[in-house]
């Protein structure tokens, strides 16, 4: 499954740049980003691991390529071979070549902050990090500690800073376990007390002009966010997001403007 297709472009009059910043980029940026990206089940055993890589890009291939930035939410945990977790409630798994695809179709980064992220326990989880790096994605949302997935992702083009965090309000098999999950030290849950101020820190001292905030969570195939997700993302473009990009009811739900700033 892959999500519908964003297309955002920016350039120096739609951004608050930093007054730390001593040039200030001008030329625009396109940033595209997709939905929830599912590399496992038949896609795996049919294609990739028959070496076809680009199968799952295919339709989009010429658009992607137009990106400067290409983000998405990657649902599969990339590993050789995983088992369940007992605690995942199922699993999506892809094969190393998911690295590969995902780098052929032009990902720059994505989020590995959702519900199956530990769909193959903290082995996969680990293998899909060292995949995505040794294929030249960044990943955003995860990492060898709770510290490392919260820190932003800060990406460089045409001049521009552009700061990637991701956190996840949705956990298997429930999001109320996830505090005392295992993957809690893996995973940046949507803690308002930790990722408001990590977004303030980070547009206080300058580090980017462009502040993106991956949300996972809401209910699938309802066409309304619930409002803690609509307070949570208000909540980041109050503490200085620029984008937030929401994603996991896998149906189209209505892109929001707050403060001048785009809810996808």
């Amino acid at each position: 499954m892959i999500g519908v297709l964003l297309l955002v472009s920016w350039n120096v009059a739609s951004c608050n740049v930093q007054p730390v910043r001593l040039q200030q980029p001008t030329d625009t940026l396109r940033l595209y980003a997709v939905g929830d990206i599912n590399l496992g089940r038949r896609l795996a055993k049919e294609r990739l691991m028959e070496g076809d890589t680009l199968y799952s890009f295919l339709a989009l291939r010429d658009s992607l390529a137009a990106a400067d930035i290409t983000f998405g939410n990657l649902e599969s945990p990339i590993a050789p071979d995983p088992t369940a977790a007992p605690d995942s409630g199922g699993i999506f798994a892809a094969p190393p070549a998911a690295a590969a695809a995902l780098a052929r179709a032009g990902f720059d980064v994505v989020s590995t902050a959702n519900n199956h992220a530990w769909d193959g326990g903290s082995d996969a989880l680990e293998e899909t990090m060292r995949q995505l790096t040794r294929a030249g994605v960044r990943f955003v949302g995860s990492g060898f500690g709770r510290d490392m997935a919260e820190q932003p992702v800060i990406l460089e083009r045409r001049g521009w800073r552009v700061a990637f965090f991701a956190l996840t309000r949705a956990w298997n098999p429930a999001p109320y376990t996830f505090h005392s999950h295992a993957g809690s030290r893996y995973i940046a849950w949507g803690d308002t007390g930790r990722i408001y101020p990590a977004i303030r820190e980070v547009k206080a001292k300058g580090r980017a002009d462009l502040v993106v905030v991956s949300m996972h969570g809401g209910t699938e195939y309802v066409d309304t966010p619930p409002k803690h997700m609509q307070d949570l993302a208000r909540g980041a473009v109050d503490a200085g997001a620029d984008l937030v990009l929401a994603h996991h009811p896998h149906v189209l739900q209505p892109v929001v403007w707050y403060r001048h700033k785009p809810i996808v």
